[in-house]
């Protein structure tokens, strides 16, 4: 083959391989949720408290959806679970709060727990459990 039959070959190969429609670029803006320090702690009953702070580094609000823990039978969010652009809100007694019940836990466990949101992907954490308040 001689060079210029390679160098057409060569142009003809780039050009098959180029795509003629642009990749489009990433959302912008979009909520992207982070979670630290989270907790459990037993509250009796089967029941016990889900505490975490979650931060949105997203322009846009997102909110948090559901909770799931194959330590608890089923999780309950009460209060406004929203989080704004750039917030930081805190779960727990005072505020936004995740019950879990049917809570089978011990202390020093550490379970993990996934945290669904309405627009930013799922947040696996790991909260390790606290003795029941006031034992």
């Amino acid at each position: 083959m001689t060079r210029a039959a390679a160098a057409v070959l060569l142009v003809a190969l780039v050009g098959a391989c180029s795509s003629s429609t642009p990749t489009p670029p990433p959302a912008t803006g979009a909520p992207v949720v982070h979670v630290i320090e989270a907790s459990v702690r037993r509250q009796g009953g089967g029941e016990a408290l889900l505490t975490f702070v979650a931060h949105n580094a997203g322009a846009l609000p997102d909110t948090l959806t559901a909770v799931s823990c194959a330590c608890a039978r089923s999780a309950d969010i009460g209060g406004d679970a929203t989080i704004g652009p750039e917030e930081t809100v805190l779960f727990g007694p005072d505020g936004p709060h995740v019950t879990l019940s049917g809570f089978d836990g011990a202390s020093g466990d550490a379970v993990d727990v996934t945290l669904s949101f309405a627009n930013a992907d799922d947040e696996v954490v790991t909260a390790e459990v606290a003795a029941r308040h006031g034992t």
